[in-house]
């Protein structure tokens, strides 16, 4: 199973992908979230697998957030 957070300040944006990708049953979208504060809380809480987010967001933009994920994360890369 491939776990999605998704951090997306526009709504139906989260919503266009969330309707791509209900009818998949190997793919999970575990949450998600308006902002990068938001993302970093909730990948640390979730641990999903793979996250999609947006670069420009409020309070903190996706490419800081995703600093402090890499960061915060073990990743591990084949």
């Amino acid at each position: 199973m491939i776990t999605i957070i998704m951090a997306e300040d526009h709504q139906m944006l989260i919503d266009g992908v969330k309707s791509f990708f209900e009818y998949d049953e190997d793919i999970s979208i575990i949450g998600t979230v308006n902002d990068g504060e938001e993302l970093v809380k909730l990948v640390d809480l979730k641990k999903p697998k793979l996250v999609i987010t947006d670069i420009r967001m409020p309070r903190m933009d996706g490419i800081e957030a995703t600093k402090i994920i890499k960061k915060n994360t073990l990743i591990l890369m084949f």
